[in-house]
C-alpha cells in the first residue's frame, strides 16, 4: 500500500499527462506522450490504487466515465483522488 504522500506522487504524475498525445501530428509529441504512458501503466500495474487512479483519470480524460457529468473533470478527479486517500488512510489507522 502506497503512502499518501507516495499515491500524491502519482497522481502528480497523471495530473501532468498529456492525455491526448495519440492525437498529435508530431511524432516526437506522440512518442514522448507513448513513454510517459507506458511508464504510468507499469506503475499503475505495481498497485491497486495506483491502478484505480490511473483507470479513473484515464476514463475521465477520455470522456468515457458514467461518473456525474455536471461536474468538472477537476471536480471528479479530486473526488476520485480523494477517496483513495481516505481508504489509504483508513488502512493505514487499522
Amino acid at each position: 500500500m502506497p503512502s499518501i504522500q507516495q499515491l500524491n506522487a502519482f497522481i502528480a504524475l497523471l495530473a501532468a499527462h498529456d492525455w491526448q498525445f495519440e492525437f498529435s501530428d508530431d511524432h516526437s509529441v506522440w512518442k514522448r506522450g507513448n513513454a510517459a504512458d507506458q511508464s504510468l501503466r507499469a506503475q499503475a500495474k505495481l498497485n491497486p490504487f495506483y491502478a484505480r487512479a490511473h483507470q479513473s483519470t484515464w476514463a475521465i480524460e477520455n470522456n468515457m466515465s458514467k461518473i456525474d457529468l455536471h461536474l468538472s473533470k477537476r471536480d471528479r478527479l479530486t473526488e476520485i483522488y480523494n477517496n483513495l486517500r481516505e481508504e489509504i488512510t483508513e488502512l493505514t489507522v487499522a
